[in-house]
């Protein structure tokens, strides 16, 4: 009796989840909540900082992008932080056809610090804007989306404004899995409740963090969050601890990137930051574990006993869950039938959170950009003393 209540219980939880990952996706369109256009008003000087370490073969259709925006009160600074390839000579060739842009070039990590978290705090200390936009280098800026986040953050009087970006992908499998972290990312970090500043609701997006600068400032910027390895979360944790507002939209055409390419190139890329996300506990991901079984596991179990009625909550939850996931592609440009792919993309995005583990704990540590960072030293968190290699 308590298995068949169980399975309505999850069809119930996936409807609710359902209902509110498409209504913020219809409803939280940058685009459509621009508003009027008002290009005669005083807008606010932006600064960009742009991060790269060895990021040839995107860094400059990125700045390109940038430098292509309609925004008029502009500077971009562009961070080479300790490149082995053409990345820092790119940025300087583009740098001389437009003094918008301007290059810090980091030869060495200091101890205590990311080099992530390192280079964006440079970044920032060359700032001069009223407001900070950290982004990354292999991210594509359409002309208007300076002017209409811009315009949106100081509209609404925010201190924080995240937009998610359109994923580019190739291939079935590629896209399946692309989309299913993607609509994860929505379904844990609850963009709804982001929104409405509800307790304890926080988030933040690499591709695109617009913060105030002074709230930055005051929040006291990347030197506070120097060894989190999922750097864009933590700046959001910090905004909300300090009661400052955030908020999350869709950026769709007005952003996008190729994340990974392939299903290797994405498990291997959420290597870093999967583990991490879990604050290196195992705890903790033995906890995500069961519950991210009982939403996409226990249902298809369940589908085993449709020959009892009391069982049929299960197949309404299979349901629920494969039509949301193909309408969320829908929505995103892609094939409706991506939806069928739910239990193999879900079995795939377990493991490499499985395997993130493993291999943070086999290596003692995050080899990243040839780069290793000790387990012992990201658990400190922020401790200035700190050893780093």
């Amino acid at each position: 009796m308590w298995f068949g209540l169980m399975g309505w219980g999850i069809a119930l939880f996936w409807l609710v989840s359902a209902v509110r990952a498409i209504r913020f996706y219809k409803e939280s369109q940058l685009s459509r909540l621009s508003g009027s256009d008002r290009r005669d008003i005083a807008w606010p000087k932006l600064s960009i900082i742009v991060p790269a370490r060895n990021e040839a073969p995107q860094i400059s259709d990125c700045l390109a992008s940038l430098l292509s925006s309609d925004y008029p009160a502009l500077e971009i600074i562009a961070v080479n932080d300790r490149s082995t390839d053409q990345t820092g000579l790119l940025m300087e060739r583009l740098a001389t056809t437009d003094p918008r842009l301007t290059v810090v070039h980091i030869d060495q990590l200091p101890a205590g610090w990311l080099g992530k978290t390192h280079a964006l705090h440079r970044g920032a200390q060359q700032a001069t804007g009223d407001y900070f936009l950290f982004t990354d280098g292999d991210v594509l800026f359409a002309r208007q989306t300076l002017r209409l986040a811009v315009r949106n953050a100081t509209d609404q009087r925010t201190d924080h404004l995240c937009l998610l970006p359109r994923a580019l992908t190739q291939g079935y499998w590629e896209t399946a899995l692309t989309q299913f972290v993607a609509l994860l990312f929505v379904l844990t970090t609850r963009p709804w409740a982001v929104n409405r500043s509800a307790r304890g609701a926080y988030s933040g997006v690499g591709a695109f963090n617009l913060v105030r600068s002074e709230a930055y400032q005051h929040c006291g910027g990347h030197a506070a969050v120097k060894l989190d390895v999922v750097d864009d979360m933590a700046l959001g944790r910090l905004f909300r601890q300090r009661g400052l507002r955030s908020r999350i939209l869709i950026g769709d055409d007005l952003l996008s990137l190729r994340w990974h390419s392939g299903v290797r190139g994405l498990i291997r890329g959420v290597e870093k930051n999967s583990f991490a996300a879990m604050g290196f506990s195992l705890i903790h991901l033995a906890l995500f574990t069961l519950l991210f079984s009982l939403a996409f596991a226990i249902p298809y179990l369940g589908l085993a006993n449709l020959a009892q009625a009391p069982y049929w909550g299960y197949a309404c939850a299979v349901l629920i869950l494969h039509g949301t996931f193909a309408y969320w592609n829908h929505t995103t440009g892609n094939p409706w039938s991506i939806g069928l792919s739910v239990p193999f993309v879900a079995l795939l995005c377990l493991w490499a959170l499985w395997r993130s583990a493993l291999i943070t704990l086999l290596r003692g540590g995050i080899q990243w950009r040839e780069t290793f960072y000790p387990l012992a030293v990201l658990r400190k968190k922020n401790d200035p003393a700190a050893p780093m290699s």
